[in-house]
């Protein structure tokens, strides 16, 4: 149940971009937002999902979210590894799914002819502008697209699919704890080992 707000946000986004079958896939970013996208992008017929994380823990989960290949940013370069796993054609679809302003900037470079970027990991509100090759959006004729939040039908289509079997999303809660623990709770999602961490009245 507490996945089926963020999951339909994810949704609401990846139809923004117009996810779907055969595309190649590219998530920035393996949070719970991220591992999200992988998940979802595999269920609806994405044909290769490759996920960047530094965490090497993070990164084992996107596995078990789907992704096919994984990356550490901080030691492989996104560009030379999406053009030798799309021999040489870039990504269809981009997804930002950090909060980081380098990760924006290299995104236009990692998409393919006509493909779609979308922007989802909001940037802090005291330096919220990058710089980006407006060349490159502009020869490759990309699309850019940004979503926030979702719509009462976006909850009720992730209910739904979440309800049908389709997407298995237990594993992704890595912490239940009790409320009178809440401390300890914000201690954990600080922790880049946590992934989704749930407070409950009884954790039993």
């Amino acid at each position: 149940g507490t996945l089926i707000e963020p999951l339909s946000c994810v949704m609401r986004g990846q139809q923004k971009v117009r996810l779907g079958l055969g595309d190649k896939v590219f998530v920035a970013g393996g949070g719970p937002i991220g591992l999200l996208h992988v998940a979802l992008a595999k269920a609806s017929g994405a044909a290769l999902v490759v996920c960047s994380e530094p965490s090497a823990i993070r990164r084992k989960a996107a596995l078990q979210a789907g992704a096919d290949y994984v990356l550490d940013p901080t030691s492989d370069d996104p560009g030379s590894f999406i053009g030798d796993v799309t021999d040489g054609t870039g990504a269809d679809v981009v997804i930002t799914a950090a909060p980081i302003h380098a990760v924006q900037t290299a995104a236009i470079a990692l998409a393919g002819r006509g493909g779609r970027i979308l922007f989802f990991g909001g940037l802090p509100k005291s330096r919220p502008t990058v710089e980006i090759d407006s060349n490159i959006v502009h020869y490759r004729e990309l699309i850019i697209a940004g979503t926030s939040a979702s719509t009462n039908q976006n909850c009720r289509d992730a209910a739904n699919l979440m309800n049908s079997g389709v997407l298995a999303l237990d594993w992704l809660v890595s912490d239940v704890i009790a409320l009178d623990d809440f401390m300890d709770a914000i201690d954990k999602v600080q922790d880049a080992t946590s992934l989704k961490v749930v407070l409950a009245p009884s954790p039993e």
